[in-house]
């Protein structure tokens, strides 16, 4: 469809001028006729096993305009068919804003991801319960080394109590400082390590 007959649907055009959440019956506006006269209907849709089609413009918005269709056979798009579709349109539609929403999330999080990885220096990506989201390449090694740092379910802690205190007490604080619009939420925290006194920060 994609590489051939989106060129030659007939219903694009009034698809696009349709406001979200507007359904398009293509039985209500073409003859007939166009079963035999269109190669959209006559090559591909009624090759299919179909002949008329129910589309719906889910979401117009940032450039992207997302339609769902469905196809019915020579009975058409019948009134109680109709109603059904138009039943279930906010719950079409709320499932792709969702989808939509999920998605610009999971980009922004590979993004994130991609750039925690090519610094050098061992960085992690923290919840805000302290759990460790993503890690570094670095962060890995430093954690496998075991000297100050390691994880335990997924929560990064401290191999020396007092550190392993302070620690979480920075994280904390950090965390009530975001709603207040602080910039730089930073804290340095020295660490002890596990062989000795020597601190880290």
């Amino acid at each position: 469809y994609v590489r051939t007959y989106n060129d030659v649907d007939p219903r694009k055009a009034y698809l696009l001028t349709y406001e979200p959440g507007e359904w398009f019956y293509d039985q209500d506006v073409f003859e007939d006729s166009i079963a035999v006269s269109n190669t959209y209907y006559r090559d591909f849709l009624i090759p299919a096993g179909g002949r008329h089609t129910a589309t719906v413009k889910l979401l117009d918005s940032d450039g992207e305009i997302t339609m769902l269709g469905f196809v019915a056979g020579e009975d058409g798009v019948t009134a109680s068919r109709r109603a059904l579709l138009h039943a279930i349109t906010f719950h079409l539609r709320e499932a792709a804003l969702i989808y939509q929403a999920r998605r610009k999330l999971t980009k922004a999080a590979f993004a994130g991801a991609e750039l925690l990885n090519r610094i050098t220096r061992p960085a992690l990506l923290l919840s805000v319960e302290g759990k460790v989201s993503h890690m570094n390449p670095a962060s890995r090694q430093y954690l496998a080394d075991g000297n100050v740092l390691l994880l335990s379910n997924d929560r990064l802690i401290a191999f020396d109590a007092k550190s392993d205190d302070a620690l979480s007490q920075a994280i904390r604080s950090m965390v009530d400082e975001l709603p207040r619009g602080n910039s730089q939420p930073r804290r340095v925290v020295r660490l002890c390590t596990r062989t000795g006194p020597e601190p880290v920060a």
